[in-house]
């Protein structure tokens, strides 16, 4: 993942994998990230960066990726986009060769696209879904 910060006094551009992320920064401390029209807020705590601030809200905004630890077929689909799910809940269940894995979240986390169907065959890699 590739990130530059642009400091330009109360506007940060965070740019991620070529995708520009602007964040406001109030003079109330608060900062504010606009997505696509979704407004992001986050409060600066005494002594904090804002720029770490920032680039933590864009990351999280972009979000990351589930991939298929192994080639073979989506048996279930546990949860629905924009779920809110726990550390160790399972999302999906993949099959192959007559195995049974499953897929959970690494930590508490909201699931956003889901990218795959059940019955669809996947490859090692491929993105399963978005958190």
């Amino acid at each position: 993942m590739s990130k530059e910060i642009i400091d330009k006094g109360q506007i940060f551009t965070v740019s991620i994998n070529g995708e520009d992320y602007i964040a406001d920064v109030k003079s109330d401390g608060n900062v504010q990230v606009n997505v696509n029209g979704k407004v992001y807020i986050a409060t600066v705590s005494a002594g904090g960066e804002v720029s770490n601030i920032v680039e933590n809200m864009a990351e999280k905004i972009q979000g990351e990726t589930i991939s298929a630890p192994l080639a073979g077929d989506i048996c279930k689909v546990c949860v629905v986009s924009g779920e809110s799910v726990s550390a160790g809940k399972v999302l999906l269940i993949l099959e192959a060769m007559k195995m049974e894995t499953e897929i959970k979240a690494p930590r508490d986390l909201l699931v956003g696209d889901i990218n795959v169907k059940e019955g669809e065959s996947v490859s090692a890699g491929d993105a399963l879904l978005t958190i």
